[in-house]
């Protein structure tokens, strides 16, 4: 199969010509003209392209700035976001043939960059209010940012700058609010 447009013609202006114009319907087979041995591998085909990602990611670990002469916090709490991007792939694929079954190798690696938007979990806290807040509790976050991601196959890892937006009350008070954090990023393709 190829699918590397720049291995096709230039367009000629005939739509009987197979050319670049084609590229996106034409898969070309390389047809077994011999008997296959019992134990054969085909070469290796190279493939890459882009395209527009989007994954669904968690950021187990968040590390926040220190803000108002606080010390940085490293944070473990629980959230989900969707990761939107673009992304490039660079693929190999063979044929391996045993015993008369055929079956496919595929080797894939992406890198991409996009944006980040979900929703977390934080704890409000004295620490993080200026003493302002007494009782301990769990609030709920807006995060968004930015990620840039390295994937195999269909799971990626990452590293993330983003942003908290606390949606209760105490949102004016938390020294975090809409604050720079640094995270690392899991991921499942979902495309």
């Amino acid at each position: 199969m190829e699918l590397i447009k720049t291995s096709l013609p230039a367009n000629d202006g005939r739509p009987e010509t197979i050319d670049v114009s084609d590229s996106t319907l034409v898969f070309f087979v390389n047809a077994r003209l011999k008997k296959t041995a019992v134990d054969e591998k085909s070469g290796w085909f190279q493939y890459h392209f882009t395209s527009f990602d989007t994954d669904l990611i968690t950021i187990p670990f968040k590390y926040r700035i220190g803000q108002q002469r606080q010390p940085a916090e490293l944070i473990t709490s629980a959230n989900a976001a969707v990761y939107m991007g673009l992304r490039y792939d660079q693929g190999f694929q063979r044929n391996v043939f045993y015993h008369h079954q055929q079956r496919s190798e595929i080797r894939s690696y992406s890198i991409g960059a996009g944006g980040l938007v979900g929703i977390s979990a934080t704890t409000i806290r004295p620490f993080s209010t200026a003493n302002l807040v007494q009782d301990e509790y769990e609030g709920a976050c807006l995060s968004y940012g930015l990620a840039a991601i390295f994937g195999y196959r269909t799971v990626s890892l990452g590293l993330a700058l983003g942003y908290d937006y606390l949606l209760d009350k105490n949102r004016t008070i938390w020294m975090y609010q809409n604050k720079p954090w640094l995270g690392v990023t899991v991921g499942l393709n979902l495309n």
